[in-house]
């Protein structure tokens, strides 16, 4: 596969899974699996762009590729999933083959495989994971469940591919010249995202998707936070914002769409405005603002 400009691939992806949740699923356990790999002390990876997904190779066998239904036209990239599902195929050994099929089945599938470089029993776990589904669906808990479950399992695959028969780390994957370090960028920032304007526009993160991380620190300026306001879809009037000033000085409890809602409204306020920056002041109730947003985000995750 033809590998993307970053921006182009960005775009696909958010057409493919526009939760920012699924597409962090997908791209979380790629990230996981090259640790894996890295910490055998091994570099001998690549992460490949398919015509419907990715794969990545450790060594000669495949580790973990990602498809999606429906599956793309020839030579395409697919771009019309968004009512569809992505299918994780993990390789797992080192694990009880009645536990793992106890645990496993009867929600995905496992498979029995038999990679000659890789001398342990080992299986492939196929987890479908619905796109478009909030974090408490019980289609999407089984799946997170699941992918903890084998996840040690996976870890013993990766180690085992990373070494040759006879004990040696190996050196280089034998796919490296498919290797896509766009398709990696691009992981990282959907996982670990510092947004910008640019990354910020259409790349809206719903209430449920919400991280800590996501969240801009106590001290953060302003050229942080306006980026984060705007991961909010303030146009879709959710409700009527307030202004940030009122909320500082009643302390008022509100929502977690109020708040996003108010900041979404000052910052587009801002934008149309003449001024270069904000001031002290307003940087005061913007922080205010911003810090009751964290608040009530991590009430949610102490739950």
């Amino acid at each position: 596969m033809k590998n993307l400009r970053l921006p182009d691939l960005r775009d696909a992806f958010k057409k493919i899974a526009p939760r920012i949740s699924d597409r962090r699923f997908i791209f979380n356990q790629l990230l996981t699996s090259i640790d894996h790999c890295e910490q055998t002390g091994s570099s001998a990876w690549s992460a490949t762009l398919l015509e419907y997904g990715y794969r990545l190779n450790v060594g000669q066998v495949e580790v973990l590729t990602c498809f999606f239904y429906p599956f793309a036209e020839p030579n395409s990239f697919k771009t019309d999933a968004e009512n569809g599902l992505a299918c994780l195929r993990v390789l797992v050994s080192g694990i009880d083959e009645s536990e793992l099929i106890e645990k496993v089945l009867p929600s995905f599938e496992v498979a029995v495989m038999s990679y000659q470089s890789v001398s342990k029993a080992h299986w492939c776990v196929s987890i479908l994971l619905p796109f478009g589904r909030t974090a408490d669906d019980e289609d999407h808990a089984v799946a997170c469940r699941i992918l903890a479950f084998i996840q040690s399992a996976h870890v013993n695959f990766v180690v085992d591919a990373a070494h040759t028969s006879s004990g040696r780390l190996r050196k280089a994957s034998n796919f490296a010249r498919f290797n896509s370090p766009t398709l990696v960028e691009l992981a990282r920032e959907t996982v670990s995202p510092k947004f910008t304007y640019e990354l910020a526009m259409d790349g809206f993160v719903e209430n449920d998707e919400l991280l800590l991380s996501d969240i801009p620190g106590e001290n953060a300026p302003w050229d942080e936070v306006g980026p984060f306001a705007l991961t909010f879809a303030g146009d879709t009037n959710l409700c009527s914002g307030k202004s940030l000033q009122d909320l500082f000085q009643q302390r008022t409890t509100e929502s977690l769409t109020m708040l996003r809602q108010s900041l979404y409204d000052f910052q587009r306020a801002w934008r149309w405005s003449d001024s270069d920056g904000v001031s002290e002041q307003e940087l005061i109730v913007i922080r205010y603002v911003v810090n009751a947003i964290r608040d009530r985000v991590q009430r949610v995750n102490l739950i």
